[in-house]
Formats: C-alpha cells, sequence, structure tokens
C-alpha cells in the first residue's frame, strides 16, 4: 500500500467542502492549552461566577460549549427597562431547572399570560401561546411586567450554590487549566 500523507487544511472553508461527499468524515479538537492567557483568563472568570460578560468569540464559544460538556446550569433573568418612551422586555432563560424553579417559573409565566391577555388587542405573543410553561416547547420566554421574582431568584440561587454545582465549576476549570481539549466529530 502507498505510503500517502495526510492533507494540511489551511483554509476553514475547505473543511466544509471536503466533507460534502456521503463518505466523508471529520474531527475538530479545540485545544484549551492552544488559548492566549486572555482568553483561558476569561474563561476561567466565567467558569467560576457562572456568567460571560461576552456572547460571541473565543472566549464565549469556549465558556459555553465547556459549561454544556460539565452540564453546567446557566440562567438568564433580565428585567424590563424602562427606556425613552418605551419599555424594553424582560427575557428568561433557563437550564437543568428543578421542580421548585419550574414552579416559581410558572407562576410568573402565567401572570404575564394573564397581563397580556388582558392588555393585547392582538392576541398572545408565541412565546406564552401555552397554557402551562410545561407545555411550552422552549427554555426561555420575554414578559413586559415588572413582576415579583424573589422566589424565581432564590430557586436560582439554590441551584447555583449546590455543593453539585460547585464540583463541576471545579471540574471544568481545572479542565481548561490543564489543557483539556475538546472534540467535534463530523459523521463518524
Amino acid at each position: 500500500m502507498a505510503n500517502i500523507q495526510p492533507k494540511i487544511i489551511t483554509n476553514k472553508y475547505d473543511i466544509m467542502g471536503r466533507n460534502t461527499p456521503s463518505y466523508a468524515s471529520c474531527e475538530i479538537t479545540w485545544d484549551t492549552g492552544k488559548m492566549t492567557k486572555i482568553t483561558k483568563n476569561r474563561v476561567i472568570r466565567a467558569l467560576q461566577s457562572g456568567t460571560i460578560a461576552f456572547s460571541y468569540g473565543d472566549a464565549a464559544s469556549m465558556y459555553h460549549e465547556v459549561r454544556k460538556r460539565f452540564e453546567i446550569p446557566e440562567f438568564i433573568l433580565n428585567k424590563p427597562k424602562k427606556k425613552r418612551g418605551y419599555t424594553q422586555n424582560g427575557y428568561i432563560n433557563w437550564e437543568f431547572a428543578t421542580d421548585r424553579l419550574m414552579l416559581a417559573l410558572d407562576q410568573v409565566y402565567k401572570a404575564e399570560r394573564a397581563i397580556q391577555r388582558m392588555e393585547s388587542q392582538h392576541g398572545l405573543p408565541w412565546y406564552l401561546e401555552a397554557e402551562n410553561l410545561s407545555e411550552n416547547s422552549h427554555n426561555y420566554f420575554y414578559y413586559e411586567t415588572d413582576h415579583d421574582m424573589k422566589e424565581v431568584e432564590e430557586a436560582l440561587a439554590e441551584i447555583t450554590s449546590s455543593p453539585e454545582v460547585r464540583d463541576k465549576r471545579e471540574r471544568a476549570i481545572h479542565f481548561v487549566e490543564s489543557g483539556g481539549k475538546l472534540t467535534f466529530t463530523w459523521r463518524a
């Protein structure tokens, strides 16, 4: 058999072209050891705090992927804000929710549905169409009313400060600090 050397691809768009035949497969590795010091520090700080200040870029991509692989929950709770002449919607997004959190979220969801139904001339928005939050196919919804979010915040704090989540964060931080690698496979 001929000794054929692997072809090194230098143009990232060639990866897509080489993967189009049905017999093609590809493996991509994200190496935390190759991250710059700034990117690594941003990822580690985000894993420690549970949130990242960036919505895109190398640090955000690595943080979100490491967080998912280690099953570290992420919660977003943005309250509605009064702007000049209008209100910017609030936004709630959750992962790995407990029964207590779902009960608290369901109360807010139902209250928002009732308010929207009474105030809107156009019907309910698409993200509030389900009767109950458990019937909703999304793990998020928007809201306009300034609800009492105390129970939601307490349930979130209970989850994020649990020993299980703390352990997952510590293992994820160790993974990044020790140069761990994440692998993605296309058509294995």
